[in-house]
């Protein structure tokens, strides 16, 4: 065999081993979000690009805005329709399935919304909207031609700032409180797509009658939190001695089934205003810590809030909190939150978001 050949089957080799040991079950992304620069011909989009995972990504209104199309986006129905001359085109985020011109096709990856931009992968651009495009790695440049550009692709790079390179290492604390339930185990299986950890404050009661749930929720890497035993304000404020019962009750459980105590309490409906400094207290004595929360998802209340607000309320929180802890419900009756939460987890996780469990 020459050297060639034995080139050549070492490299297969390396290649063979790193796709049996790559990890195919989640969609956890690198947290390390490159930028690069788009120009619709000559002009700058005001919004660089993000290439994630070796994937560019371009912001579609800012392109299409550009090139002279009309962009619309129907907060209802998440519908986007983009209209240029005789094109068409009708998007959603998360789905696959582009419209154009009442024909059906396929996208490499779904449209995104991060923050208030709809973002799609480059080669989807190219192919479904008919546009050049040119890559440019010594200026680290996407250019989109029309056929109006004036300036060389030199003259525009030379010109241009180069863009940092960020690292997102932003942290922030999924809680689902009043489960386990029936429902837990979609949350899980969403949370381990996303390789993200997550904390349960979990009613005793209901740790009870699931114990397989609660096992699982440890087996898996997620904290588990006292909720008390019954959720009921009149049980568990009604005294410093009934408060430690229902403490100490849910503690029994928990250490039963998943063999270890936990240190982390959250007070049904919060600490405010029905932790009186007796029961905080009976908290210290036992070892407790107390975790409220700094944003609210909202998807307890009534009447049942659509998936859509809930994912709204969690984002427009996070946006504006350092570490935060989010509020979300893993009860039976949290259908609206399990349809929501993948879109938290996926809009969150394309920001660089990392999801860890309350330390």
């Amino acid at each position: 065999m020459n050297h060639t050949k034995v080139l050549l089957s070492l490299f297969i080799s390396i290649i063979l081993g790193f796709l049996i040991i790559m990890p195919s079950n989640t969609v956890a992304m690198d947290k390390t979000i490159k930028q690069t620069q788009i120009v619709v011909d000559d002009t700058l989009v005001p919004i660089p690009g993000r290439i994630i995972n070796g994937r560019t990504m371009v912001p579609l209104r800012g392109v299409f805005e550009e090139v002279g199309a009309n962009v619309s986006w129907d907060s209802e129905t998440e519908l986007i329709t983009i209209h240029k001359e005789w094109d068409l085109i009708k998007l959603t985020p998360g789905s696959n399935i582009a419209e154009k011109n009442y024909d059906d096709h396929e996208l490499e990856n779904p449209p995104k919304i991060s923050r208030g931009t709809t973002w799609l992968p480059l080669r989807d651009l190219m192919e479904l909207f008919e546009l050049d495009v040119d890559w440019v790695s010594e200026y680290n440049l996407v250019r989109i031609t029309t056929g109006d550009e004036e300036k060389s692709i030199d003259k525009i790079g030379e010109s241009l700032e180069p863009l940092p390179e960020t690292s997102n290492d932003q942290i922030v604390y999924l809680t689902f409180d009043d489960g386990p339930s029936n429902l837990t185990p979609q949350v899980l299986d969403l949370l381990d797509q996303y390789d993200a950890e997550a904390t349960f404050f979990v009613i005793g009661r209901a740790a009870k009658n699931n114990p397989h749930i609660l096992q699982r929720i440890h087996n898996e890497g997620h904290r588990i939190g006292n909720h008390s035993y019954t959720h009921d304000y009149d049980k568990v404020y009604d005294s410093p001695e009934s408060f430690e019962e229902e403490l100490i009750k849910t503690e029994e459980i928990i250490k039963d089934i998943i063999g270890k105590e936990t240190t982390i309490f959250r007070p049904p409906g919060g600490s405010y205003p029905h932790l009186t400094d007796e029961m905080r207290e009976v908290l210290n004595e036992h070892g407790y810590k107390v975790y409220n929360w700094s944003v609210s998802s909202g998807d307890t209340a009534i009447p049942t809030p659509k998936p859509q607000t809930i994912k709204h309320n969690v984002l427009e929180g996070v946006n504006t909190r350092q570490d935060p802890i989010v509020l979300l419900h893993d009860s039976p009756g949290s259908h609206n939150t399990i349809k929501a939460l993948p879109k938290v987890l996926h809009e969150l996780s394309f920001d660089g978001y990392n999801f860890k469990a309350i330390p």
